[in-house]
């Protein structure tokens, strides 16, 4: 304590400080002084506990605040898997589907040219079966395309080795075939009484070829 130099600035700032202790510089004041310090001191030591209370306070908020912005970052990171998931699956269904619609289109259009070509129409069986239409034009050209699904079902007898379609289509043929030779034998009857025409001798022509 001798050491210390009453004009430094450290003893200067500890005077300073001791004498906010002393209202008045008495005798007991003098011998209070340690306790005082002392008080002093635990009030110091108190406030700083107060304190670090609070913060402490704070940062358990901020460690809830951060467990439960982890917790929710979990819960988007499983939705987002599970999203993913489900959006791989309806794009393997997709690509599933749009395979079986060109297999499908595939399959119809082969059918589409099966039908072209063996088996007639609705509309030209009703033209060459339809008792109340003269035999024109329209007869005649619906009449060739019955001879030439009949020929097409031959053939394919012949050389696919398809003996049940290839006879299934000339069964289901032979009756408007059937009936357009009786149309055409008995228009001709009537006609012949008449002066012969190009249709008649059309007519005449087709049945013969049948018989």
């Amino acid at each position: 304590a001798l050491s210390l130099r009453a004009d430094s600035q450290a003893s200067r700032d500890a005077l300073k400080c001791l004498s906010g202790f002393f209202d008045e510089n008495t005798v007991q004041t003098r011998r209070n002084l340690r306790t005082t310090i002392e008080g002093q001191s635990l009030l110091l030591h108190k406030e700083f506990v107060d304190s670090f209370g609070k913060l402490e306070r704070h940062v358990q908020q901020l460690d809830a605040l951060v467990g439960a912005l982890d917790g929710a970052c979990d819960r988007a990171g499983a939705r987002l898997r599970q999203s993913k998931s489900d959006t791989q699956a309806v794009l393997e269904k997709a690509a599933a589907l749009r395979c079986e619609s060109r297999a499908i289109d595939e399959k119809r259009e082969v059918l589409r040219h099966f039908l072209a070509r063996f088996r007639l129409s609705e509309a030209d069986t009703q033209l060459v079966r339809n008792g109340d239409r003269p035999l024109d034009e329209q007869f005649f050209a619906a009449f060739e395309r019955l001879e030439q699904v009949r020929k097409n079902a031959r053939q394919l007898l012949s050389t696919c080795g398809q003996q049940t379609s290839g006879v299934d289509i000339l069964h289901e043929t032979s009756e408007v075939l059937e009936a357009a030779y009786e149309r055409m034998f008995i228009w001709v009857q009537q006609q012949c009484r008449g002066p012969k025409s190009s249709v008649v001798a059309r007519a005449t022509a087709a049945a013969e070829g049948g018989a």
